[in-house]
């Protein structure tokens, strides 16, 4: 049987990830050989050809923590370099003497890993050999790494602009034996941050996987799961902020898979009867087989844990939420009630809209409270109060508070006179307290103020957003927020007056905030990222004027576990928001994306463009003045056999079988997401 280089690579991979399920990651187990062994196929004596071949071999592999390291093979670009992070992967180019050989996979997060300890990873080769470490040059170098020689060489990283230099030290046959790293700062758990490239002395490039032993009729068996920090997998790929850790507490390997069939409010196939008919036991994913409106007489609301709301699987134009066609309905169309029931919640890629409704009345999202919760990819307009808010009731009413909230990649926009304002987040001294938020490259338009308020909130990120358009201010603060404000983009629209952003020190909020600034613009007044941010800020309330130097500091103070991995120049993130945030895209059958932004976007992105759009209150009136609700294709539903919420042609695409409903949770690639996770990442399944 013949096989590709590719397939021959692949199972090579296949074969060491099995290995290293063996490793349980204790000192005291190992690994069989992480090549085949072919003169055992061929009734020889294995090591007469182990000595004709020499076949590097890297076996024993043993680590001082509970972590699995994995040995592969043939290192090239786009591989990925640890086990617990699949977003860092092997850029171009990679220098000549390690290119194709084998490494081992490390973990970038051990938290059982002894800062400096000199015997923390080892293994045995069977030949001489030169050992490369990549090593973060943003670390402290270790003591044990001094032995090491420096290449002048580095191995570049696509997901960070860090230099990890190449050191390299030759050992005899036998057992190596490495250190682990150093922490950043003292209790970190960033300290192992290297990865190990293995090459046969005299630099041989012989490709290794010709050792490796043709499958018997079937496909060898997936590799295992790839652990992420704290082994915890993001809530898909792309989730950042502290609401990535969405589903955390979930089994993703029990799920049930509900289909919206109809744009009824209630009933058989609705959006209402998917997510409170669930079984609350399982993770319940929603799939659409229909786009269109639903027109809701009451909230959605989500008082369950562990569920995924995919708008993007909607066919046609997409889904959008709307209330009821009644000017004094007070229907915020998607609600999180107040005990903390709503979590482990995943909502993608719909329009969630309210319509004109009592003044003050309702939201769009109302996050009561709940936890472990991203929202991506909506676009919401016409709320009645605030457009997305994430705020508790008193305690005297049993109130209860919320954290771990992501809300990204979203458009907030034209909450209605005349309380037009944009998001509310945190809470006052009688009320529950909310913290660990992360706002990411969200676009805040048409909303006279509150882009966002923040209350009470500690810590909260407001990265890469663009706002667009406010009146009294952009946002502001109240009371010990713990706030970093990064590389966001103010832009001036015809209503905009002079503030920007300002700290309230009123009766019930005698307290200085805690801010980070850095990188923020004003178009058109303030386009230097690198000008003095604190002017940015101001006291309104019983105090007047600048904040004082104490308010601020240099480091940032959110640190979520997924963070932002890119994070765009205010410029960039203005170019990007624009481009891709809001409800702007959906999934084909096959699994790809197709552009989904209805006219309503489409509008507000013009007006953005082209700095254009309400002038005060009677030009945000009711949703007649944008056009009205945009009208959604239903479109075709996809064909899906068994029910299992991945469509035939996908399946069909990626060799996976479309009557069988229990590949849904399997995953084919090893990349730490279920084959439906794939699918409605639009990302391959192998």
């Amino acid at each position: 049987m013949i096989f590709s280089p590719n397939r021959k690579r692949m199972l090579l991979l296949l074969h060491a990830a099995a290995f290293s399920m063996m490793v349980g990651g204790c000192a005291d187990q190992s690994t069989a050989p992480l090549v085949g062994d072919k003169a055992t196929e061929a009734g020889q004596p294995a090591n007469a050809v182990v000595a004709a071949t020499t076949p590097l071999q890297i076996t024993n592999l043993k680590v001082a923590s509970k972590r699995a390291y994995a040995v592969a093979s043939a290192l090239s670009a786009g591989d990925p370099r640890y086990i617990d992070n699949s977003s860092h992967t092997v850029a171009k180019p990679v220098p000549a003497p390690i290119q194709g050989q084998l490494y081992i996979r490390t973990a970038v997060r051990d938290r059982e890993a002894a800062p400096g300890s000199s015997n923390f990873l080892s293994f045995d080769v069977n030949q001489d050999v030169v050992v490369y470490v990549a090593h973060d040059d943003r670390l402290n170098r270790p003591a044990w790494l001094k032995g090491f020689t420096d290449t002048g060489l580095d191995l570049l990283d696509t997901n960070t602009s860090a230099k990890f230099s190449l050191f390299k030290k030759s050992f005899a046959k036998g057992t190596v034996t490495l250190g682990s790293n150093v922490a950043t700062t003292a209790g970190s758990d960033q300290n192992n941050m290297y990865t190990v490239i293995v090459v046969p002395s005299g630099g041989s490039s012989t490709p290794t996987d010709t050792a490796v032993s043709n499958p018997q009729q079937q496909d060898p068996p997936p590799p295992p799961d790839v652990s992420y920090p704290g082994g915890v997998v993001p809530a898909f790929p792309g989730a950042e902020g502290f609401g990535a850790v969405a589903l955390s507490t979930c089994n993703r390997r029990d799920i049930e898979v509900r289909a919206v069939t109809n744009l009824n409010d209630a009933g058989p196939g609705s959006l209402r009867d998917a997510v409170a008919g669930s079984n609350p036991s399982k993770l319940t994913y929603v799939v659409f087989k229909t786009g269109g409106t639903i027109t809701l007489n009451g909230p959605i609301e989500i008082a369950r844990g562990c569920l995924y709301i995919a708008g993007q699987t909607a066919p046609g134009g997409g889904i959008q939420l709307r209330g009821p066609n009644d000017p004094t309905h007070r229907v915020p169309p998607i609600s999180f009630p107040r005990d903390r029931s709503g979590h482990d919640v995943v909502i993608r890629y719909l329009r969630v809209r309210a319509g004109r409704g009592y003044d003050g009345g309702a939201d769009d999202i109302s996050i009561t409270s709940g936890y472990n919760i991203i929202l991506d990819h909506i676009s919401t307009a016409w709320g009645n109060d605030e457009s997305i808010s994430i705020s508790p009731v008193k305690l005297t009413l049993r109130g209860q508070g919320s954290d771990h909230i992501t809300i990204q990649n979203s458009f907030i926009t034209t909450t209605l006179a005349t309380h037009s304002t944009g998001s509310i987040i945190g809470s006052g001294y009688d009320e529950p307290t909310i913290s660990a938020i992360s706002l990411i490259r969200n676009a805040y338009i048409h909303n006279t103020h509150r882009n966002p308020l923040i209350r009470r909130v500690c810590p909260i990120e407001v990265v890469n957003n663009v706002v667009y358009n406010w009146r009294g201010r952009v946002g502001s603060t109240n009371g010990e927020s713990c706030v970093d404000f990064i590389n966001n983009y103010f832009k001036k629209g015809p209503q905009s007056g002079a503030d920007i952003l300002e700290h309230g020190w009123t009766d019930n909020m005698h307290a200085d905030p805690t801010l980070y600034m850095i990188g923020n613009v004003v178009d058109p007044v303030q386009m230097d990222p690198s000008a003095n941010q604190r002017d940015l800020i101001h006291y309104y309330g019983l105090k007047t004027g600048p904040l004082p130097a104490s308010a601020f500091v240099s480091q940032r103070q959110a640190r979520p576990q997924f963070p932002v991995r890119s994070i765009l120049s205010a410029s960039a993130a203005y170019t990007a928001v624009l481009a891709n945030s809001g409800a702007s895209q959906r999934l084909t059958c096959d699994g790809s994306w197709t552009d989904a932004r209805d006219a309503l976007d489409r509008l507000l992105v013009s007006q953005i463009e082209r700095r254009t759009g309400p002038r005060g209150d009677a030009e945000n009136d009711n949703q007649s003045d944008y056009g009205g609700f945009p009208t959604l294709a239903a479109g075709t539903p996809c064909a899906d056999s068994d029910q299992d919420g991945m469509p035939d042609a996908f399946e069909q695409r990626y060799g996976l079988n479309p009557r069988d409903p229990s590949d849904a949770v399997k995953d084919a690639n090893g990349d730490g997401f279920t084959n439906l996770e794939a699918y409605l990442s639009g990302i391959a399944a192998r």
